[in-house]
């Protein structure tokens, strides 16, 4: 039963990844309008406060990552509150770390399915490491030298997901390294 709920809020996850990813790459490559991109970011709070409902009904199975989980979540349902036409593209950068979620997702799904010693879990696991440090640890560190030019709420949290991009990539890291080697 418990798989079974996280396994179905990791598909809506993915789900809300790749749409939110999606149309913020076509906004920062002009192919969009801002007035256009807009549009998508309640999903963005609609997944946040889904999840976190989930999380807080199901607290003593998610109570060990509960704090960094409410913390994220709650990013997720107020951030675009944050979104104004000024920092937009930083905004939809931001959004890029979602393009790690679908890779994880499907890690978690070959983890709890015993494929952890397949080739692809392998596979995927390389990728989805490498890529967090791409979206999640490089891109963040560049939306941080941006932020500067925003207000303080802005910056405080582009902050918070700094702090726990980095807590998640270490702990990705130790699992990758338990699993692989």
């Amino acid at each position: 039963q418990e798989k079974r709920i996280e396994g179905n809020s990791r598909v809506i996850s993915s789900t809300h990844a790749m749409i939110l990813s999606f149309f913020s790459t076509l906004y920062l490559i002009d192919i969009i309008d801002y007035e256009y991109w807009i549009t998508f970011l309640p999903i963005c709070s609609s997944f946040g406060l889904f999840d976190l409902t989930l999380v807080t009904i199901h607290y003593s199975k998610f109570k060990k990552n509960y704090v960094p989980v409410f913390i994220h979540h709650s990013l997720l349902i107020f951030g675009p509150l944050l979104v104004t036409h000024s920092n937009s593209y930083v905004m939809a950068q931001s959004f890029l770390f979602e393009n790690t979620v679908p890779i994880l997702d499907f890690i978690w799904y070959l983890y709890n399915t015993n494929h952890n010693e397949s080739l692809l879990f392998k596979m995927n696991a390389v990728v989805g490491l490498i890529s967090f440090f791409l979206f999640r640890i490089v891109n963040n560190f560049y939306l941080l030298t941006r932020s500067v030019q925003f207000n303080s709420l802005f910056q405080l949290a582009t902050v918070s997901f700094m702090g726990l991009n980095i807590y998640w990539f270490y702990s990705l890291t130790k699992l990758f390294l338990r699993s692989i080697l």
